[in-house]
C-alpha cells in the first residue's frame, strides 16, 4: 500500500482529469482510479466529490469477496485493488470540475506506482 504522496503522479492525475476524465495516461507499470459524476449541484466541489470517489472505490470490497491468497478476478474489485496493492508505494491525485460539459461533471483521478 502506498506510503508517500508523489507530485509526478499528481501531474499524471491532473492530465487525466483536465478534460474531465476522457484521457488515460499512466506511467509504465502504474494504475489509475478514475471517478466521474454528472449532474451535481453547482456548489459541489472537491470537498464533496473526492470523498464520494474514495467511498465508491472502497465499497467494492464490501460487495465482493477475495480468496485466501488475496487475489481478485472480479473486475469490480479493480479500484480497491489499485489502492491496496502492496507494491503501490506512491500516489498522486487530482480533482477537476467541468461546469461547461453537458451535463456538468466532476472528475477525480488517483494514479498509483508499482514499485
Amino acid at each position: 500500500m502506498y506510503t508517500k504522496y508523489d507530485s509526478l503522479l499528481e501531474l499524471y492525475a491532473q492530465y487525466n482529469v483536465a478534460d474531465c476524465g476522457t484521457s488515460s495516461l499512466i506511467p509504465t507499470g502504474g494504475s489509475m482510479n478514475l471517478y466521474k459524476i454528472y449532474g451535481l449541484p453547482n456548489d459541489y466541489d472537491n470537498s464533496t466529490v473526492v470523498p464520494l470517489a474514495f467511498a465508491t472505490w472502497t465499497q467494492a470490497i464490501l460487495q465482493n469477496e477475495i480468496d485466501d491468497q488475496t487475489t481478485y478476478t472480479n473486475k469490480d474489485l479493480e479500484t480497491f485493488a489499485n489502492m491496496a496493492y502492496y507494491k503501490s508505494t506512491q500516489v498522486g491525485c487530482a480533482y477537476q470540475a467541468c461546469p461547461t460539459s453537458q451535463p456538468p461533471a466532476h472528475a477525480v483521478a488517483c494514479v498509483f506506482n508499482s514499485a
